[in-house]
């Protein structure tokens, strides 16, 4: 039996915080270093959700906010 989640929001200092109710059950800082201005919810087993920064950071989040990947996209250099 796990943490049953509702929710899931990322803030403008970088942080994740996973609601249960009206209270942030878990929050994790440090990995984003810009505003997470968007979340997706996964539905497989690799990663809850994942978060994409103003920092260029995508990262994948497991159900404790432990990051699983970090994929920083300005290593990918300018498109054509």
């Amino acid at each position: 039996p796990g943490l049953v989640l509702v929710g899931a929001a990322g803030s403008g200092d970088g942080c994740v915080s996973l609601w249960k109710g009206r209270s942030a059950a878990l929050r994790r800082e440090g990995v984003h270093r810009k505003a997470i201005n968007s979340l997706f919810t996964c539905t497989d087993a690799t990663a809850a959700f994942v978060s994409g920064g103003a920092d260029g950071l995508v990262v994948l989040w497991n159900t404790a906010i432990e990051a699983v990947k970090v994929l920083d996209m300005a290593l990918l250099g300018n498109p054509p």
